[in-house]
């Protein structure tokens, strides 16, 4: 019985973000690069166009974002809700970093929670013709990460891999009944997610 081959990812990119998605595409045979003209109308608005429309239909695509200033997130949210309604397979949207993940909440009234505003944006990408879009990010909101160490033994096993890491290196002492952890030495950085995946794994058949 032949094995079936896996299908090919199309993947389109926004201007910044083109040199990674080639870095991709060099150790991937089942990524294929596309590209989208990234034009201006005179009064600064978005005149884009997808390159190669009629190919997307019944492919697997990705998008490679990036957010990285307001001026072109409604450039790339038009492309983002333009790829999937071309019949695309499934739609996969790649972000990086998550520019608003650090204002989530409301701590007092008038706040404006723009990562929830920009959440339900990206929400609101059409379906494709595999069902709904999914959505990728690297990183929500923090730029660094760390390695943190729960103890000194932890430490001392470990921290000759991950030299190359910030490090946060925790003891644990006792407050009468309580045992408590505490930071010893580091910078603290929060990271609320990482995610180490590729596009072709996804599209495995």
């Amino acid at each position: 019985m032949e094995r079936r081959q896996k299908k090919q990812v199309l993947l389109f990119y926004c201007e910044e973000a083109e040199d990674l998605a080639r870095k991709v595409a060099a150790h991937s045979d089942l990524v294929q690069l596309q590209s989208i003209n990234w034009r201006s109308f005179d009064d600064g608005f978005p005149n884009l166009f997808i390159k190669n429309a009629h190919d997307i239909r019944g492919q697997h695509v990705a998008f490679l974002a990036s957010f990285s200033s307001t001026s072109v997130i409604f450039e790339q949210l038009s492309v983002i809700y333009a790829l999937p309604m071309l019949f695309a397979a499934s739609f996969t949207v790649v972000l990086p970093f998550f520019p608003t993940g650090s204002f989530e909440r409301i701590e007092e009234e008038g706040d404006v929670a723009t990562a929830f505003t920009l959440a339900r944006m990206l929400s609101n990408t059409p379906i494709s013709r595999g069902g709904p879009t999914s959505l990728v990010i690297y990183d929500i909101h923090a730029l660094q990460i760390v390695v943190a160490f729960p103890d000194d033994g932890a430490w001392k096993r470990f921290h000759k891999l991950l030299d190359h890491f910030p490090m946060v290196i925790c003891n644990k002492v006792r407050e009468g009944d309580k045992r408590i952890v505490r930071i010893k030495e580091g910078i603290l950085l929060v990271v609320m997610l990482s995610l180490l995946m590729t596009w072709c794994n996804l599209v495995a058949l």
